[in-house]
């Protein structure tokens, strides 16, 4: 696992959570797209309007006057009432649309959420690696020139070779090199996490924690993942279905469940079946039913009263759209009228023909670029549980390789006092320590960021606190 030890008491530093929490507060994409998303949920509850009727009020007024003629005024008040009664399931299907990509708006809002979270996180592990890097480049650094400086004595004495004191001095010079590339390498990290967080690489503060050498990824999606197994267990069998195919295909079905991707595709998918519904009932009439009541009158508005009934019949059908029109009223007590009308337009809306065909068409490639991306998330899932199985082994011998160099070095050092070793054997073998344990940093970092991809292809969240993965200084609890 991750884990963070206080570095200076006197200064505030920053946690991983901290850092994750700044980053989704100030990303200036994700606030514009949550605008966006707002502006998009109004706009679909606007939508119910259009199963309520729609009411108008007007008021009129008119004064005509003709020469040797009594003037005609007139004021009239009219209340208009309209009412969808029958669209196909367009109306219906419209506001499904509109949830469905309300939907998909919030799976990429969430997606945009959890792709920052795992920037920060692998950003952040970055910089803990380069740190802990420079740590060890500044110790050795400091115990080659040591060494270095005792070996001229050495040849001053004629206890060494030119030719060995030459080997040291290249050895100190290209190790101070590699100082100074952690040195810029550490710069950089900082940097692209300062830029994560809309913050100036002054403006970082330090950041807490150093990382776990034992880290074995140990994240809540791969308790499934346990240690070699005996070879008892594997004869004839691979390791990795002994122990681990179960755990591959749970993570394969939380995957196609739960990855962000995945799912806009599949909300996709829905969309383009619903157009290909609407586009072959594109034929059925839309049905509206209008009323009109209408006050009038020359000195009050209530001297008359009228009103009309109507059915529209709205045909948006290729080749030959039209209308049919409906209606029947009353003006006045004795009179009483009913009117008809019809109307169509020949040769228009050529382009309806080819939308049951052109949808047909757009679901059909919906699916394939579902299918395509489930394949592809499928069996990157399989080749990050191998690569996190080959690190953990690999981490484990290197640690292994560690302890060994370690108390080698430990006899060179007294064979080299007893004139038994040389002086550049024991620089060697102490470069080679420091490369292990540089390594081994690297290797933890690596395995780090595998777990955190495959946390990101199955949708989890990054777990900090959660599953223990990062354990927080004491007092940050």
């Amino acid at each position: 696992m991750i884990l963070f030890l206080p570095l200076c008491p006197a200064l505030t530093a920053l946690n991983i959570e901290e850092a994750v929490q700044m980053a989704l507060k100030e990303h200036p994409e994700l606030l514009e797209y949550e605008l966006e998303n707002r502006r998009a949920h109004w706009a679909m509850v606007s939508r119910f309007r259009d199963f309520f009727p729609e009411l108008g009020l007007s008021y009129s007024r008119s004064d005509s006057v003709v020469t040797g003629e009594a003037d005609a005024r007139l004021r009239q008040w009219s209340f208009t009432v309209n009412q969808l009664i029958f669209s196909g399931g367009r109306q219906l299907g419209s506001l499904r649309s509109a949830r469905r990509e309300l939907h998909m708006r919030d799976l990429h809002s969430a997606d945009m959420r959890l792709t920052a979270a795992y920037q920060v996180a692998l950003s952040y592990a970055e910089v803990l690696k380069n740190r802990e890097i420079l740590k060890i480049r500044e110790s050795y650094c400091a115990l080659l020139k040591e060494q270095a400086a005792l070996a001229a004595l050495e040849r001053e004495l004629g206890l060494l070779t030119s030719h060995e004191l030459l080997d040291i001095r290249i050895h100190c010079r290209e190790y101070d090199l590699e100082l100074r590339e952690a040195q810029e390498a550490l710069r950089e990290s900082r940097a692209g996490l300062a830029l994560l967080l809309s913050l100036s690489p002054e403006e970082l503060p330090p950041l807490s924690g150093t990382l776990n050498t034992g880290y074995r990824a140990r994240s809540g999606i791969l308790s499934g993942i346990s240690g070699s197994p005996s070879p008892s267990q594997t004869q004839g069998i691979s390791p990795e279905r002994v122990d681990h195919n179960r755990l591959v295909e749970r993570l394969k079905e939380r995957a196609k469940n739960r990855n962000r991707e995945i799912l806009k595709l599949v909300a996709g998918e829905e969309s383009a079946r619903q157009t290909l519904q609407d586009a072959r009932l594109g034929w059925l009439p839309r049905i509206e039913a209008e009323g009109v009541y209408s006050l009038s009158g020359s000195r009050r508005v209530n001297e008359e009263a009228s009103f009309s009934l109507g059915l529209n019949f709205i045909f948006d059908t290729p080749l030959f759209p039209g209308a049919v029109e409906l209606q029947a009223g009353k003006s006045s007590p004795d009179e009483r009228n009913r009117a008809f009308s019809a109307e169509g337009d020949i040769l228009q809306n050529l382009e309806k023909i080819y939308e049951p065909r052109d949808a047909q068409f757009r679901l059909y490639l919906a699916g394939l670029q579902r299918q395509a991306l489930v394949r592809q998330v499928c069996s990157r899932v399989k080749d990050l549980v191998a690569s996190i199985i080959l690190n953990r082994e690999r981490l484990e011998i290197i640690g292994e390789k560690i302890l060994l160099e370690s108390e080698k070095l430990k006899i060179e050092e007294i064979r080299m006092k007893q004139g038994e070793m040389t002086r550049l054997d024991y620089v060697e073998s102490e470069i080679r320590l420091a490369d292990y344990k540089t390594n081994r940093i690297e290797g933890v970092t690596e395995l780090y960021a595998r777990e955190k991809e495959l946390e990101q292809l199955c949708g989890e969240f990054p777990s900090i606190r959660e599953n223990g993965l990062i354990l927080y200084p004491e007092g940050e609890e």
